[in-house]
């Protein structure tokens, strides 16, 4: 009897593929409904656990307001910060450095990649960073941002894990492939 059983399908699987084990990179591909968010909240805390930063980006600022109620929550024990260029509102984190779990847009993190001197002791203590939403690095909006922000990311702290989720991303080996990921695929 597999000792995920409370778990989907999907989640059982990629744990089963050695996701909380491994230091490595993911894309994760699998529909809408397959518990990709309790995968993204495995990486982040792994990463709070070990006594690490990690982050969270969405594309829209709708999706990070939900995970910051839900996480405040679900991480009751933990310092977590809204970064998504707003001006700071009750609740919302004002600087990164005083944060464990830190949510932006791509916007606002690649904000503050551009001036990573400034930020360089909290940039180098993230862990874990989740990408939702990945298939929009196909948006002629929004992909070159989330490109370059993980580009620079990983000159900056070369260590920093990224898991990128998506239901999707047509392309999932491209960009497995790209960001030297592992790729789990459901359907």
């Amino acid at each position: 009897k597999s000792p995920h059983t409370d778990l989907f399908p999907p989640q059982a699987e990629l744990l089963a593929q050695g996701f909380r084990e491994s230091q490595d990179n993911w894309v994760i591909c699998a529909p809408t409904g397959a518990g990709k968010t309790l995968m993204a909240e495995w990486a982040l805390e792994d990463s709070l656990n070990k006594g690490l930063r990690c982050a969270y980006l969405a594309p829209l600022k709708a999706i990070v307001d939900e995970r910051l109620e839900d996480w405040r929550t679900r991480f009751a024990e933990t310092e977590v910060g809204l970064f998504t260029g707003d001006t700071p509102r009750s609740g919302a984190g004002r600087a990164p450095d005083k944060q464990r779990l830190l949510l932006f847009t791509p916007e606002k993190l690649a904000a503050y990649l551009g001036n990573w001197k400034k930020h360089l002791p909290w940039l180098a203590e993230l862990d874990a960073v989740v990408i939702d939403e990945l298939h929009l690095l196909g948006d002629t909006n929004r992909g070159a941002t989330i490109e370059a922000l993980t580009g620079r990311l990983q000159r900056i702290n070369p260590f920093v894990r990224f898991v990128g989720l998506s239901g999707t991303l047509s392309n999932a080996e491209d960009v497995a492939r790209w960001l030297k990921a592992r790729l789990y695929v459901s359907e």
